[in-house]
Order: structure tokens, then C-alpha cells, then sequence
């Protein structure tokens, strides 16, 4: 990971009154900063804008892993549509999917990504629920319980585009 992330991540955590924030919600602020977002779905309008400028200038290939029902698709087309040649969304969700086949010039990978192909329970607070994750989490703190709801696909990404005939050339990956 890059130093100055570090840095950034460390001075953030330093900052953070522990009574204030409680250890849970520390640790999961600090593990969004070393994921690369910002406030959760809060911050899907920047992190859209903050992605434009680092698109080629036309047929940019773009990513959306775990896409929901692809608020974050949808806020990168509004604004760079024209330098977009497809968005791949990759949801493993069945009740996210028909929100993300609506949006022009999104092609659906119905599958989780994972290290390896294969299928994993999906487990969610509710079916569709933004979040759904391949690992059972505590989310007791939340007021949320995280339960079985459906068995998945997983692929790799590499898998999943050699599946759907897609360029591996990929510009941007959130």
C-alpha cells in the first residue's frame, strides 16, 4: 500500500477519540480509508466524480464489483457517458439484478468475485440488502443480523471476462 495512504490512514485513526466513536465503528472506518471509499453509499456521488478524470478519453472499460442496484454505475454514466464503452457490473444479489439489466450501457455479470471460481453463500440482513457479503459478519451493532439468504456464483475477474468476451484491459476498477 502506497506511504502517504498510510500516513493518512494512521493520522486519521490517531484522531479518532475512541469514547466517541467505539472500537467497532473505528475499525470499520479504517478499513473503508484502506478500501479506497470514502463515507459508504454516502460518498457514491464523489467517488463517480472522482473517477471521471481518470478515464481514457473513449472506450473506457469500467468495473462495478458488488454493484447493488447500481447507484454508483448509474452516477459514473450521468457523468462520463460518452468516454464509456461498457460498465460490468458484477452482482451475486438474484434481487439486485433486474435494477442493474434497466441501466443502458451496463452488461450484468450475475456472480461475486472472489481469489477463485465457484460458488458461497451470500449472506444479508434482508434479500438485496447493500450489505450482502460471501463472509458472515457481526453486525450486532448495526441493530442487523446477517443470515444465509442465497447460494452464489463466484468467478475471478479474468473468469469473468473471458465468460462475457470482455477486454481485460480494464480502465477503472472501484
Amino acid at each position: 500500500m502506497n506511504s502517504r495512504i498510510l500516513r493518512a490512514i494512521e493520522w486519521i485513526v490517531a484522531i479518532m477519540p475512541l469514547s466517541s466513536l467505539g472500537l467497532v465503528r473505528r475499525a470499520e472506518i479504517t478499513c473503508q480509508l484502506i478500501q479506497g471509499k470514502g463515507l459508504g453509499a454516502a460518498s457514491v456521488e464523489a467517488e463517480a466524480a472522482a473517477v471521471v478524470p481518470l478515464l481514457p478519453e473513449r472506450d473506457a472499460v469500467v468495473f462495478d464489483v458488488g454493484a447493488h442496484k447500481g447507484r454508483w454505475a448509474r452516477a459514473l454514466l450521468a457523468r462520463a457517458e460518452a468516454r464509456i464503452s461498457r460498465v460490468y457490473a458484477f452482482e451475486p444479489s438474484s434481487a439486485n439484478l433486474e435494477h442493474l439489466a434497466a441501466i443502458r450501457g451496463v452488461e450484468v455479470v450475475a456472480a461475486a468475485v472472489g481469489d477463485r471460481e465457484g460458488s458461497a453463500t451470500l449472506y444479508s440482513n434482508e434479500p438485496g440488502a447493500s450489505l450482502g457479503s460471501l463472509y458472515q459478519r457481526r453486525l450486532h451493532h448495526l441493530g442487523a443480523t446477517h443470515t444465509p439468504q442465497e447460494v452464489v456464483r463466484v468467478v475471478t475477474l479474468d473468469d469473468g471476462m473471458t465468460v462475457h468476451n470482455a477486454m481485460l484491459d480494464r480502465d477503472f476498477l472501484p
